[in-house]
């Protein structure tokens, strides 16, 4: 992998690593238990490491951000970049399938439970 963008921590860290080129892109947009500099180079001497913090960048540098949002919705309307896939489990009733599937730790994009748009005067989940 030549262009790797992390949000993963702690030991899971060591496996993306693994599958980044030699001169490869680490983009870190994780907070915690992310890699330093120098816990990078230890394992990938040649690669450059970048950490990204987006949910400051915003109020750090304004125009940047600005620029690359263009940029990401430039590249989305070229069909460059694709949504990731979203798996739904319904809240109610699948709670603790979704639970189970995020512990295999197979899933590609994000999971979500959709919560009914039930009346307030429906039973609760919770009777």
């Amino acid at each position: 992998v030549d262009v790797l963008l992390n949000s993963l921590s702690d030991d899971y860290i060591s496996n993306s690593v693994a599958l980044l080129s030699e001169k490869g892109r680490f983009v870190e947009i994780g907070k915690r238990g992310i890699w330093s500099m120098d816990a990078m180079k230890e394992k990938k001497p040649k690669a450059e490491y970048f950490i990204v913090a987006l949910d400051t960048l915003h109020q750090e540098n304004p125009s940047e951000f600005q620029q690359l949002l263009r940029k990401v919705c430039v590249d989305f309307d070229a069909g460059r970049w694709q949504p990731l896939p979203v798996t739904v489990f319904d809240f109610a009733t699948q709670f603790k399938d979704a639970f189970r599937f995020l512990r295999l730790g197979k899933n590609i994009g994000k999971v979500a439970l959709r919560v009914s748009t039930a009346s307030p005067s429906s039973s609760s989940l919770y009777d």
